[in-house]
């Protein structure tokens, strides 16, 4: 039992990692955080727990992520670069 419960946990998580359509895939101790110095690399490892997915850290509805998310996106294509704003809602799955 325990050999197919661990075969059904990697097909659900090569489905995750198939649907999230990575360029590339690497795990967090494989990031070259001395190429990028201005880094936070507090931060990074603190967001890597996904502690904010389960503690509704980004906040209720209606309180204007989305508007700000939109807003970043604008001034970063304004900017030159290239964007693409998405909600989890609109996400097919």
């Amino acid at each position: 039992m325990q050999d197919e419960a661990a075969r059904r946990e990697q097909k659900r998580f090569s489905t995750r990692l198939h649907r999230a359509a990575f360029r590339a895939t690497q795990p967090l101790e494989g990031f070259e955080f001395e190429r990028l110095p201005s880094t936070n690399r507090a931060l990074a490892h603190d967001l890597a727990t996904g502690h904010y997915i389960h503690e509704e850290a980004v906040g209720p509805c209606g309180t204007g992520k989305s508007h700000l998310a939109q807003t970043l996106v604008s001034c970063a294509v304004r900017q030159g670069q290239n964007g693409t704003f998405a909600t989890a809602a609109n996400k097919s799955y």
